[in-house]
């Protein structure tokens, strides 16, 4: 969070800028080359608790005031790489008498703010404010048994991926930049499946 306050002079001038940088890793992986040989394999990636959420925010708040000219401007980027993968690489070979369960769950927040802080910008001659907010962020969840990886289950086999994400971005001015890529995939490729 970034925090420009009010300026009390002839002229002031009140910036801020804010950026978060943010990559999030969740993973479950069986690394290729992997021999297992269970009686039931669950594979997860989850979050810690079903209503939990990832929260990514970047905060600007910008002011100036001044008797005759006050500037004010915000700058606010949040810039977010967020996934939950759960994957059988290839070349692993895996072999259960039960289920073999696949599971990734991601839950995420994403806000960019940039607003003036109290008083917009203002002076008795000239008060110019502007305020930028951007919003990236990228959601991955994937629940995957890759190419070439062998799973043998004489139950079920299984995969499981759920994904939601919301993203916002809110300011004081005229640019306003929200963007989001959300993608739960549950991919059981052509990786050698024996149920």
């Amino acid at each position: 969070k970034a925090d420009a306050g009010t300026v009390s002079s002839a002229t002031g001038v009140g910036v801020a800028v804010a950026i978060n940088q943010a990559t999030a890793t969740n993973e479950a992986v069986i690394a290729s080359g992997a021999t297992v040989s269970a009686s039931g394999i669950i594979l997860e990636a989850v979050m810690p608790a079903s209503s939990a959420t990832n929260t990514f925010s970047a905060t600007a708040l910008s002011g100036a005031g001044s008797s005759e000219v006050g500037i004010a401007g915000a700058f606010s980027r949040n810039d977010v790489d967020n996934r939950s993968d759960a994957v059988i690489r290839s070349g692993a070979g895996i072999t259960a008498v039960n289920d073999i369960v696949i599971t990734a769950q991601n839950a995420s927040q994403s806000v960019a703010t940039a607003l003036p802080a109290g008083t917009i910008a203002s002076g008795s001659d000239l008060g110019v404010g502007a305020s930028v907010a951007w919003n990236v962020a990228r959601n991955t969840t994937r629940a995957e048994a890759e190419d070439g990886a062998r799973l043998v289950s004489t139950a079920w086999i299984r995969g499981r991926s759920a994904g939601a994400a919301r993203s916002s971005a809110a300011m004081s001015g005229s640019v306003r930049l929200p963007s989001l890529r959300s993608a739960p995939m549950a991919l059981p490729s052509r990786a050698s499946i024996s149920a």
